[in-house]
């Protein structure tokens, strides 16, 4: 059994907090206060359950481990809530807690199911574990399916006073003017410029990051600063000193 689904905004977006905080809009940047917004966003979850080899199916749907049973209502599922706070360290924090989500069937016939999740407060980023189970209606041996997805749902955003944006554009282009003028050709190299949070591919990440290390060795005499920028970036976005990639890259030397 095939599930698809998508996530469409619900209304506007909602004012959770305001604050300020001390904190770098890039790595090069003097440290200063700058104020913040957090809103959150209500949305819809829109799923469709598919079967193959049924003649003519009934659906059970399960959210977070919980049944809905019917045609419409809501139940309350616990979730690992992860809130955005920019004055906690890593800029969010963590607890347990429950969310309410409203459900209706919105459409079905033999062989498919679409359900429709509204979901509220409280915002932040979570997991959903959504199943459908299918069995056979028409025979009287009946067979059974299972579906599963998983939705990674993140509805909450810091919204930054102008300055903080400025003073990161100022900075950032300052630091890759430097570095590009430096780096030019160095493909892998450039991936630290623009480099993503560490994929789920741990086999793939390991590649890239090996390619990163053979790069940065070839680069020991470039300008200080250069280097330094390097370093402070891949602490910042993978946690790891670009002394520690090139131990990868002469480890990787020795064992292959």
């Amino acid at each position: 059994m095939d599930i698809d689904g998508t996530v469409n905004d619900l209304g506007s977006h909602v004012f959770i907090s305001h604050g300020h905080a001390v904190t770098r809009p890039f790595f090069s940047c003097p440290e200063k206060d700058y104020q913040f917004d957090i809103y959150g966003q209500p949305y819809q979850l829109a799923l469709s359950a598919k079967t193959h080899g049924f003649a003519s199916a009934g659906f059970a749907w399960y959210l977070n481990g919980l049944v809905m049973t019917g045609t419409s209502g809501s139940v309350t599922v616990p979730i690992r809530l992860t809130e955005k706070n920019p004055n906690a360290v890593g800029g969010v924090t963590t607890r347990d807690t429950h969310i309410v989500v409203g459900w209706q069937i919105v459409s079905k016939d033999m062989r498919t199911s679409n359900v429709v999740l509204t979901v509220q407060e409280p915002f932040g980023k979570y997991e959903l574990n959504i199943e459908a189970h299918a069995t056979e209606t028409f025979n009287l041996v009946p067979p059974s399916a299972v579906g599963s997805d998983i939705r990674f749902i993140n509805s909450s955003a810091v919204q930054w006073e102008p300055q903080y944006y400025a003073d990161e554009a100022a900075c950032s282009r300052a630091f890759f003017d430097t570095a590009h003028r430096y780096v030019r050709g160095h493909q892998y190299l450039n991936l630290v410029l623009t480099l993503p949070d560490p994929p789920e591919q741990y086999d793939a990440a390991l590649r890239t990051l090996r390619n990163l290390a053979r790069e940065l060795e070839s680069l020991q005499h470039a300008p200080a600063e250069v280097q330094r920028g390097i370093d402070q970036f891949l602490r910042a976005r993978l946690g790891v000193s670009a002394g520690a990639l090139r131990n990868l890259a002469s480890d990787q030397g020795h064992y292959g």
